[in-house]
């Protein structure tokens, strides 16, 4: 199956392919075009998983395919942005028919869940990767920073800390864990949430504030992590009252920082 089959039997018709706001021109030409409405800025970010670090190999294609979408569309939730369209770079160590199919499903799936539209992308041969790239739109001056971290302003996480961490031991199969433990988090490892409402809501309030999506993180462990990038972006430090975070009964599963 050549790449241009390829896309078309599998991704051009699907449903989050077919256009939308803000979606000049998808799939189908040498480049996408996006429309953004004045006073609005694009944000954008990429994201790359890969076989046997991310995810196991094999693993159940339409939960990566949800996973992979959200991932990245976590990214434009911590801004505060409204999703608007994405991109996808397949890397394929073999065709499989039923596996792209599956995985298709559930990036549409995760892109009608979000809002977001698939525009175009590439498709090549080698060990299993998946990148994406989202786009988004987001009020010029008003998009949620590291950067514009400042004194006073409240740190906010959304979900419970821990359980993508404590996920991933299971799910490249270090560790194994009792169902009653292992079931939720894996639950939660292949079918996050992106905040998108979180970051649009605080990104509307009077003073700005910055928001972390951990529950797609994998490496969420460590509480630390959100503050201390906040802080290196300023050259600032913070203190955080333990008692006021959300730990996740996990997190005991979680590799240490």
């Amino acid at each position: 199956m050549g790449e241009f089959e390829l896309i078309r039997n599998f991704f051009a018709a699907a449903p989050c392919a077919q256009g939308g706001e803000g979606v000049a021109l998808g799939i189908g030409d040498d480049c996408a075009l996006l429309a953004v409405a004045p006073g609005e800025q694009l944000a954008i970010s990429t994201d790359t998983l890969v076989a046997g670090v991310h995810f196991a190999d094999p693993c159940e294609p339409f939960l990566l395919g949800q996973r992979s979408l959200a991932v990245a569309v976590s990214d434009l939730a911590a801004m505060g942005a409204t999703p608007l369209a994405f991109t996808l770079a397949l890397t394929l160590p073999t065709v499989s028919t039923d596996w792209l199919q599956a995985y298709a499903q559930g990036l549409n799936a995760m892109a009608q869940n979000c809002g977001v539209r698939l525009i175009g992308g590439d498709t090549t041969r080698g060990p299993l990767t998946l990148t994406l790239t989202v786009f988004g739109r987001v009020p010029a001056g008003l998009a949620l920073t590291r950067s514009g971290a400042r004194a006073g302003d409240l740190l906010c996480v959304g979900g419970d800390l821990g359980n993508a961490a404590g996920a991933l031991p299971l799910v490249l199969g270090q560790r194994s864990a009792e169902p009653a433990l292992a079931e939720p988090l894996l639950a939660h490892y292949w079918s996050p949430q992106p905040q998108l409402a979180l970051g649009q809501a605080l990104r509307a309030r009077p003073r700005r504030r910055w928001t972390s999506p951990m529950a797609c993180w994998p490496t969420a462990a460590i509480s630390p992590r959100p503050r201390r990038l906040v802080c290196r972006s300023r050259s600032r430090s913070c203190r955080c009252r333990r008692r006021c975070w959300a730990f996740s009964a996990s997190s005991a599963l979680a590799p240490r920082p």
